[in-house]
């Protein structure tokens, strides 16, 4: 009905809605918002197409989400989620790639997982063999994904605004020597069901692409991003998460371009680079 009537702030609407949708977690209450809000999307398709930002929103945040659901067999409903989220993930590529490249290069690192699903097959052999198939003319192959760097707005999308504010606080108040209590109750609040590590990649891409603190802060006492993404790393229980972290860590570095790139955003990964040569220099 807002749609319909082209209510004020509409898009902002869809996106702080789909920024509750929690990855990894399978929850009834969860599955439904997802459900919900796909619906309201997959029916509205015209209006859609003319809101650039909410589709390539919801492209990103469908294709995280499909990357948990497909590893999960189950019910009825997760099956119907399921293949709403690939035909819409499908028709938003296949009908309008433009739009879809909005996301930039991070779009390569979500498609590489779900690349198993067949559907997304002939989509991912397209994109490295058969570019022009997509009939745009800015697209001839995916180094031109490689150099567009990912909006900070698309890496908020993964994060609840409950977590964000905590990161933010972890992050700009807790000092060196107290992190430890903060970060154990962080994990007991975001990460401790199962599946719930699928998120650790997109709590790292949040850190080096969104907080950026400031020189104050770098110079305090305040425990660094570097030390936190660690931690993280340290936490994933398996090697597959654990990889799509480093992945995400690392991937602005593999493409870096100082013209477009913010030296930020590959910091935590010099540094944390850093500390372990030292680690291993100290063993020595």
């Amino acid at each position: 009905m807002l749609i319909h009537v082209s209510a004020e702030k509409i898009e902002t609407l869809f996106i702080s809605l789909m920024r509750q949708i929690t990855g990894g977690d399978f929850s009834e209450s969860n599955l439904w918002l997802s459900v919900e809000v796909l619906k309201i999307l997959s029916n509205n398709w015209d209006w859609l197409v003319e809101e650039p930002i909410v589709l390539s929103s919801a492209l990103y945040v469908y294709l995280r989400l499909l990357a948990d659901h497909f590893r999960l067999g189950g019910s009825f409903k997760l099956e119907e989620l399921k293949r709403m989220e690939i035909d819409f993930c499908v028709k938003a590529l296949r009908e309008h790639f433009q739009l879809s490249m909005h996301i930039g290069r991070d779009l390569v690192r979500i498609l590489q997982d779900v690349t198993y699903i067949p559907e997304f097959k002939d989509i991912w052999k397209d994109l490295l063999f058969d570019p022009k198939s997509f009939q745009v003319s800015e697209f001839s192959s995916l180094s031109n994904l490689y150099w567009r760097r990912t909006p900070s707005h698309f890496f908020l999308l993964r994060i609840s605004p409950q977590m964000e504010s905590q990161l933010r606080f972890l992050l700009t108040f807790v000092k060196w020597g107290s992190q430890k209590r903060y970060q154990t109750w962080f994990v007991k609040k975001h990460l401790y069901w199962p599946g719930s590590e699928s998120m650790i990649s997109d709590i790292v891409r949040f850190i080096c692409c969104v907080h950026h603190p400031s020189n104050e802060i770098i110079h305090s006492n305040v425990i660094s991003r570097w030390a936190v993404i660690g931690w993280l790393l340290k936490s994933c229980r398996r090697n597959y998460y654990e990889a799509n972290a480093k992945l995400a860590l690392f991937y602005d570095w593999l493409f870096f371009d100082e013209k477009i790139d913010n030296i930020m955003n590959i910091e935590p990964a010099m540094l944390l680079m850093r500390d372990a040569c030292w680690e291993c220099f100290s063993i020595y």
